[in-house]
């Protein structure tokens, strides 16, 4: 009987220890490779997805802001200020491209030049029609002498042809 106590703490050495069992390895490899797989996907999901998102529940922010806007529209040349820095009011923080702005302004100029050419035209054409009114009332005076000159004759012929002293022919081509 003495062999017999000695195979049952044999037998209960093994049984006592759960790290030597198979069942028990099997379960805590699966354990540990689930943890591990688990680890892994939470790893991945938060660094492309998770550390971007920022979650709150009707929090709000208290912060100053201020808006920045400029007096005319245009496309940004150079930044004079600097990101966080300080700046006084009225200071120039960007330089805006001028070549639309003098684009603009030689159209301008250009538009003022035909304006002032088109009026050196309506100048030029009262000049001419003032010309042409002085012509015709030249020629109207012209006209009214002649006509003056006419009546003249007629009214000196007319008792002439009567008494016979002129031809009635010479009264009639007057």
């Amino acid at each position: 009987m003495t062999d017999e106590p000695n195979e049952r703490e044999q037998d209960r050495a093994p049984a006592s220890s759960l790290k030597s069992q198979p069942k028990f390895r099997l379960i805590l490899i699966i354990a540990i490779t689930a943890a591990l797989i688990a680890g892994g996907w939470w790893y991945y999901r938060h660094v492309t997805y998770g550390q971007y998102m920022q979650s709150t529940d009707n929090a709000y922010v208290a912060a100053d802001s201020v808006v920045v806007s400029s007096k005319v529209a245009g496309y940004v040349d150079a930044v004079l200020v600097s990101e966080n820095g300080r700046v006084s009011p009225g200071e120039a923080l960007v330089q805006l491209d001028v070549r639309d702005y003098r684009a603009q302004a030689q159209q301008a100029r250009a538009q003022i030049a035909a304006t002032l050419a088109g009026a050196d035209t309506i100048r030029s054409q009262v000049t001419e029609q003032d010309s042409a009114i002085r012509q015709a009332r030249a020629q109207l005076a012209a006209k009214r002498a002649a006509l003056d000159l006419a009546n003249e004759q007629v009214a000196r012929y007319r008792p002439l042809a009567a008494t016979g002293a002129e031809p009635r022919e010479k009264a009639s081509t007057i």
